[in-house]
């Protein structure tokens, strides 16, 4: 019988969570395709209805990526509704299902939703910031400047630097942010029509009043003749804090790849917190997703058809308490960021607070009833 149960219990509430994911992804994707279409035609940007569709659909599975966590908050809420309505609840309390077996079917397939989440729909969210990137720049590419992408492999970054007829392809070993320079660069000067000019090789550089400042260089050229001059300078349109800039958004690395890309940060000198806040948010987003099943567990468990009014009154206030959670949340995470808490408490501690406030409230109904 507890198994009928149990495979009953999962099947409402996934359906109530598919009914509910798939009309905020139709009401999102209406919002996104107006904002896209309003983006773009506002700054005289033409844009084909192909990639209108496409930035819709990435921005919306980005979007839903956000709001899983409410998502199922508002899945377990529609679930307790619907079994109230139907008896369904009160039946299983007649036939000795317990409370809890009902919380441990529904935290069951929260798990299976986090999973979900991190194996599948992350994956997703981040090639979707990727391909937002990646068309944004083609959309906008009417003029030749410098091209904001930096890749960041174990031997260093790599990153392009263009000016008027000349353009640039940058490798540096390591980068020193106090500093402002770079270190062990090669630079690969091309010419207009895309030829290679020469190589040059350098200890360090700098960026100073749109030049780049290379010392102590060596400059290759395509018959491999070897120059040493003392200081070269070529011009850029870059400044020292656009290179930073360049890293690819925290959104658009997947959760498994999330710490070689962190260690590869690291070893190049760049900032890795966002990155590392990304990764703990994206883990601490499936407590947050069973603190949120415990604390609806806890409210709408209980219902009398005689005090109506009372239970409409408590889903409301806990509908509402849903903002203040996700606001507390982000308050948090931003001082772990900032470093003045530690990024793991920022981004456990409000997940954690809300599973005790629900099994804190389950106990005091449990004491209640029992008093009854």
């Amino acid at each position: 019988m507890m198994s009928i149960i149990f495979r009953y219990i999962t099947k409402s509430f996934m359906k109530n969570f598919l009914i509910i994911i798939s009309c905020f992804f139709f009401v999102i994707a209406i919002l996104e395709s107006m904002e896209v279409i309003r983006r773009y035609f506002s700054n005289s940007i033409n844009i084909n209805y192909l990639d209108i569709i496409k930035l819709t659909c990435c921005h919306t599975i980005v979007n839903i990526f956000s709001f899983f966590p409410f998502i199922i908050f508002l899945s377990s809420i529609v679930f307790f509704a619907v079994m109230h309505n139907k008896l369904e609840l009160t039946a299983m309390k007649v036939m000795g299902i317990s409370t809890f077996n009902i919380a441990k079917a529904l935290l069951a397939s929260t798990i299976v939703l986090g999973l979900s989440y991190i194996t599948i729909l992350d994956g997703l969210s981040a090639i979707s910031v990727d391909k937002i990137f990646k068309l944004d720049t083609m959309i906008r590419s009417k003029s030749r400047g410098t091209d904001n992408s930096l890749t960041i492999t174990n031997k260093g970054i790599w990153f392009r630097d263009t000016y008027d007829s000349s353009s640039y392809i940058i490798h540096a070993r390591h980068l020193d942010i106090k500093d402002k320079s770079l270190f062990n660069i090669r630079v690969f000067e091309f010419g207009d029509n895309g030829e290679l000019k020469s190589t040059i090789y350098s200890e360090k550089a700098s960026i100073s009043d749109g030049y780049w400042k290379l010392d102590n260089a060596k400059v290759v050229d395509i018959e491999n003749n070897e120059v040493k001059p003392k200081l070269i300078q070529l011009q850029t349109k870059l400044r020292f804090s656009d290179i930073n800039k360049m890293v690819a958004q925290p959104g658009s690395i997947s959760f498994w790849s999330m710490k070689k890309y962190i260690s590869m940060l690291e070893k190049v000198g760049l900032s890795s917190i966002k990155y590392v806040s990304r990764l703990f948010i994206t883990i601490s987003s499936i407590l947050q997703m069973i603190s949120f099943v415990i604390l609806a567990t806890a409210v709408c468990i209980s219902y009398n058809a005689r005090d109506s009014k009372k239970y409409i009154y408590k889903v409301s206030a806990l509908l509402s308490s849903a903002f203040p959670i996700y606001f507390l949340n982000n308050i948090f995470v931003a001082f772990g960021e900032n470093g003045n808490i530690s990024i793991k408490v920022a981004s456990f501690l409000i997940p954690i607070v809300t599973a005790f406030a629900g099994i804190l409230l389950s106990i005091r109904g449990s004491i209640l009833g029992l008093n009854r």
